[in-house]
C-alpha cells in the first residue's frame, strides 16, 4: 500500500506532528505507515481520524479514488464469517463461526446479515482480491439472475455471477481470464448461501 495521497498530505512542513497532536497518533506510526521499507499500515480507527483531520475520504487516504471530498465513513461492528469465499476455483466448505470485524463504509444495508471475505481475482475489478462482501440471506430466488452470490458446490465456497440458463446454472466468473474456474452445474447439487449487496474494498 503506497498512500500516495496521504504522504502528498502531509508533505507540508511540521503536518506530521499537527495531525499527531490532533489525533492522538504517534508521530513513529506516521512515520512507519509513510516509510516504503516498512509493512505498517493504519488500522480503521486511525484512517478514520486521519480522514476528519483532513476532511476527506478514506477511500482518498488508501489511493482508491482521486476526489478527495469528504464521503462521510462510519466504523460498524458487523458479523464476518470466519470462512473465506473463493473467487477462483474453490475452497473447502467447513463449519465456522463469526467474529466481529470492524468495517469501513458509509453504509451497511439493512438486508446484509454478515460478511465474508474474498479470496482471488476471477470477479475483479467488481469484487476485488482480499475484499469483504455483504450478504442478503433471505433474497427471492427468483431474483438471482445476473447476481453476485456466495455459493456452496460440492463442498466449496465460491464468489461467482449467477445466470439462469436454460437447463442448468452459469456460476460466471466476470474476470473472463479466469473463464476456465467458471462452474455449470445442471442439477440441484448447489446452495446460496447469500446475495452480494455490498462491497467492503
Amino acid at each position: 500500500m503506497e498512500l500516495i495521497h496521504l504522504k502528498s498530505l502531509l508533505n507540508k512542513r511540521g503536518e506530521s506532528a499537527r495531525l499527531s497532536k490532533a489525533t492522538n497518533i504517534s508521530t513513529g506510526n506516521i512515520s512507519d505507515w509513510l516509510n516504503p521499507s516498512k509493512k505498517s499500515t493504519p488500522n480503521a480507527e486511525a484512517l478514520c481520524k486521519i480522514a476528519s483531520y483532513f476532511n476527506c475520504s478514506v477511500d482518498y487516504l488508501l489511493d482508491r479514488t482521486n476526489i478527495k471530498s469528504m464521503n462521510i465513513q462510519n466504523i460498524y461492528r458487523f458479523p464476518v464469517y470466519d470462512q473465506q469465499a473463493a473467487a477462483g476455483a474453490g475452497m473447502i466448505g467447513r463449519d465456522g463461526d463469526f467474529e466481529i470485524e470492524d468495517i469501513i463504509t458509509d453504509y451497511i444495508p439493512d438486508n446484509a446479515v454478515f460478511g465474508i471475505h474474498i479470496k482471488g481475482k476471477s470477479m475483479e475489478d467488481t469484487i476485488p482480491d482480499d475484499s469483504v462482501v455483504l450478504l442478503d440471506t433471505k433474497f427471492d430466488p427468483y431474483e438471482l439472475d445476473g447476481q453476485n452470490v456466495i455459493a456452496e458446490i460440492n463442498g466449496d465456497v465460491i464468489c461467482k455471477q449467477y445466470n439462469q440458463q436454460s437447463d442448468h446454472i452459469w456460476f460466471k466468473s466476470l474476470n473472463r481470464e479466469f473463464s476456465h474456474e467458471d462452474r455449470y452445474i445442471y442439477d440441484n447439487n448447489y446452495r446460496i448461501i447469500g446475495k452480494i449487496v455490498k462491497i467492503i474494498l
